[in-house]
């Protein structure tokens, strides 16, 4: 397995290669799931009301695409605070951005202070969603706004597929749990009750059901994954190289599709008072 850096935080464990071959599998995969995405967090975003001036919380940036446009929305008057433990992958940005490099649970952030906080992809990966949950709501201001997005792989995991692909996406998924075992593949079916524990306001979860079809951005970012494990699992005995090769291969044609994770989107309001 390449060489992985390693920390411990209130956030779980975080590895990240610094084999150059695998990081650039993992920033074209963050650039895949941002093509993928960010149009649907752009629009929920903007519908709380963004606007010029606002203070903004990016937990968990990715490729940093959203913080970067955010900082275009909010201007100079504005702050966004692009958080995370690696920032390698983050696209360059310019004030009013600001990178901070720091595990959520002890980052030096001012609470009543945001009017948004936003994370992707992340609190699924958290060992306590709701504590990571009720950090977020103490730093943003009274009436600001929380919004989440997470999976749900019921549908990937309980889905009819090839041989070659089960067998990759089964090999992976084990492997990812013993190194995360906090991952919770089925976080966004509990969205809901995370939130309503928080006593926000106006708390809203719907659900977008994608199918991934061979070469197109969402299943890249999904094969890019299982790529980027690939090594690894060869290496742990978890896979012969060749299942793996035949699985990708067949994953990538256009005439290939298999029903994408169920993508969750929550959001609520922090009372007045």
């Amino acid at each position: 397995m390449s060489p992985n850096v390693e920390s411990e935080s209130t956030s779980g464990l975080y590895r990240v290669s610094r084999d150059e071959p695998i990081a650039a599998l993992e920033r074209r995969r963050l650039l895949e799931m941002a093509e993928l995405l960010d149009a649907t967090t752009r629009a929920r975003i903007e519908a709380l009301g963004l606007a010029p001036g606002w203070r903004c919380l990016e937990v968990g940036p990715g490729a940093g695409t959203i913080s970067r446009w955010l900082g275009e929305r909010v201007g100079p008057e504005g702050e966004v605070v692009s958080l995370d433990l690696d920032l390698r992958f983050h696209v360059e940005t310019k004030p009013p951005v600001a990178l901070v490099e720091a595990d959520l649970m002890a980052a030096p952030l001012p609470r009543d202070h945001f009017q948004v906080a936003h994370a992707r992809n992340v609190i699924e990966h958290l060992p306590d969603p709701l504590a990571a949950l009720a950090r977020l709501v103490d730093v943003l201001e009274p009436g600001g706004w929380l919004l989440i997005e997470d999976g749900d792989f019921v549908t990937i995991d309980e889905a009819p597929l090839p041989e070659a692909f089960r067998a990759l996406h089964d090999a992976a998924t084990a492997a990812g749990l013993r190194r995360s075992p906090h991952w919770k593949r089925r976080y966004g079916s509990r969205m809901r009750a995370d939130l309503m524990q928080l006593s926000l306001e106006d708390v809203a979860v719907d659900e977008t059901r994608r199918t991934l079809v061979g070469g197109t951005p969402g299943a890249e970012s999904y094969l890019l994954g299982l790529e980027y494990a690939v090594p690894g699992l060869v290496a742990g005995g978890l896979i012969e190289a060749k299942v793996a090769e035949e699985a990708l291969a067949l994953a990538r044609r256009s005439d290939f599709s298999l029903p994408g994770p169920v993508h969750v989107i929550g959001v609520g309001r922090k009372p007045l008072r």
